[in-house]
């Protein structure tokens, strides 16, 4: 009979003989193998605490400590993961080489959702035991979800060199590729995944957003149903099916996600993500009332999981605004890049839903143009820096600028491209204009401005992944970031005339030559007719407008709002309402 198939009982009584015949080692490696099926079982830890007092007594470090290790791993197994991170870190002290204790306090780390802290923990293992692949595994997971794809890449590389092919590592690694731009070579990691397990639901469904992404939709329809064939109770491919398809009735589809809406048995996290599917569905086929009900209910999930807190955005406003009269408006004095950036780069901003993403398929439609999508190594360079932009010294400030140009310049060159200009449509970058401006003089900044009212409504009706847009999960939260950023807006223009270009997604629609021209020109661009047909355009596109911009120009879509009109008064009075002050 193997190990793990013994009950605890007859587990520990092939222990107690195991203890009597001095082999320590094999009674905990058994114990190990018992509380990973039942990590609480007082008899089997008793077992383990005896072990681990004789071998105190009588000197034996090696059997203590992986007696230790062992209750450690079952804290693991039951989900205790606050204890593993505490009790493994004072073992750690203790045995600092050991690279199964650091293995184990990054998984739970990990699990914890604090990834950075994780990696340090798996780096470490990696440090103490070069060939550990299960962490190299495991470390591949984490980068991926840090979005620090090619660490990621390189990682699963090595996990997959040293373990062989399996379908979630090779997911990973699509993941990974994806995420570096690479969405040819990323799908065919995932179809690699799919010889090796066919059954890989989360494969499929990763499959099915590269699909997505290239524009290729039918079969990413195709491969959801695939991914809810295996596992039927998969509510992000759910979510993720009734996204890129278009619901006309209420069909099986929808009375499913009806059926699981109404019941009891989802978890948090299920019924949120459920919600923004089901919702969309009854959008799609003009059951507003109903859309409303589940939306309103979905958005109340997330915000609570966020716990967000509009007061954060007021508050950086402030400060960015702050910044800007007292240390950056006369930048252009002290801070004059001589270098040249490889790339000119373009920032479209604006409100997220206000048409930032046809504004790139346009521009990376002409051949001067690569189109990078969102990209969020700006706002990952400046945050760290406000503190040094805030000195009264100047060369702090330079020197803080200086960090933030050569990071994105960096960031800009490993694009494998020859085009002189990137667009970068990250809508929120709006919030560091003025720091742009200070920094990439060169730069092309691109403010997108659509119907208030239809940006805030699509807003809220999308399930945004990125933590960072948690003012789009209520009514008033979403109407008030928007005059945030208009109040903003209106600062910028003020203090850099002509600089930005506002281009109106309305007009766009209404007038495609004539606006697509005018953008062209203040690009400083010729004209070029694909611009005009940027559907055709094959690119991999990573926003919720992926769809849309497979298609010709669409008008009207700013008008879908006024069906919520009778839920909308508290958001309308905000919008109408006078600019905040910053």
């Amino acid at each position: 009979m193997p190990k793990t198939a013994l009950s605890p009982e007859q587990a520990i009584r092939k222990v107690k003989s195991f203890v009597k015949t001095g082999n320590a080692e094999k009674a905990l490696v058994l114990c190990n193998a018992v509380l990973e099926r039942f990590p609480d079982n007082r008899r089997v830890i008793s077992e383990i605490d005896a072990i681990a007092r004789r071998a105190g007594a009588e000197g034996q470090g090696t059997v203590f400590l992986q007696a230790q290790i062992v209750k450690l791993a079952a804290h693991y197994h039951a989900g205790r993961f606050d204890d593993v991170v505490t009790l493994g870190e004072a073992l750690l002290r203790v045995a600092p080489g050991t690279a199964l204790i650091h293995n184990l306090v990054g998984a739970a780390l990990q699990a914890l959702g604090r990834h950075s802290e994780a990696v340090e923990a798996y780096r470490a293992a990696l440090t103490h035991k070069p060939d550990y692949d299960e962490v190299q595994r495991s470390l591949g997971d984490v980068l991926v979800k840090l979005e620090r794809y090619g660490e990621a890449s390189a990682a699963l590389d090595a996990a997959i060199a040293a373990r062989g092919e399996e379908a979630e590592t090779l997911t990973w690694r699509g993941d990974a590729l994806s995420g570096l731009g690479r969405d040819a070579e990323a799908l065919a990691a995932y179809d690699r995944a799919l010889e090796v397990n066919p059954k890989h639901a989360i494969g499929w469904n990763a499959r099915a957003l590269c699909l997505e992404r290239l524009g290729r939709i039918d079969e990413a329809v195709a491969n959801l149903r695939k991914a809810l064939e295996i596992l039927p109770d998969y509510i992000a491919a759910r979510l993720n099916l009734a996204r890129v398809q278009t619901f006309e009735e209420i069909d099986q589809d929808v009375a499913q996600m009806a059926k699981w809406w109404a019941g009891a048995t989802l978890s948090h996290d299920d019924r949120m993500i459920l919600g923004f599917a089901l919702g969309k569905a009854y959008d799609d086929i003009g059951e507003v009332d109903k859309a409303f009900a589940v939306l309103r209910e979905a958005n109340r999930l997330r915000k609570q999981a966020l716990g967000y807190d509009i007061q954060a955005h007021k508050d950086l406003v402030a400060t960015v605004a702050m910044l800007h009269r007292e240390r950056l408006a006369d930048a252009a004095s002290w801070f004059q890049p001589e270098d040249q950036i490889a790339h000119r780069p373009v920032f479209i901003i604006g409100m997220p839903r206000s048409g930032t993403s046809l504004v790139e398929q346009i521009l990376a439609s002409h051949s001067a143009v690569f189109g990078a999508g969102e990209l969020s190594v700006l706002d990952k360079a400046v945050r760290p820096a406000l503190p040094l932009l805030a000195s009264e010294d100047i060369a702090l400030r330079r020197q803080a600028l200086r960090a933030i140009r050569d990071a994105y310049a960096g960031f800009l060159a490993g694009f494998a491209t020859d085009r002189p200009l990137i667009s970068d449509k990250m809508p929120v970058n709006f919030l560091w204009a003025g720091i742009i401006h200070a920094a990439f003089p060169e730069a092309i900044l691109i403010h997108t401005i659509r119907d208030p009212a239809a940006a805030c409504l699509s807003n809220w009706k999308h399930n945004f992944t990125d933590d960072g847009l948690g003012f789009s999960f209520d009514l008033e939260d979403v109407a008030r970031f928007h005059r945030l950023k208009d109040a903003l807006m209106a600062l910028w223009h003020a203090a850099m005339p002509g600089r930005i270009y506002d281009l109106n997604y309305e007009r766009l629609t209404e007038n495609q030559d004539g606006e697509t021209r005018a953008l062209l020109s203040h690009c400083g661009l010729d004209f070029e007719a694909a611009c005009l047909d940027f559907h055709k355009t094959e690119r991999s596109v990573r926003t919720a407008s992926a769809r849309q911009v497979r298609q010709t120009m669409y008008r009207g879509s700013s008008e879908a709002w006024r069906a919520y009109e009778a839920y909308l008064g508290p958001m309308l009075d905000i919008l109408n309402g006078p600019l905040p002050r910053i």
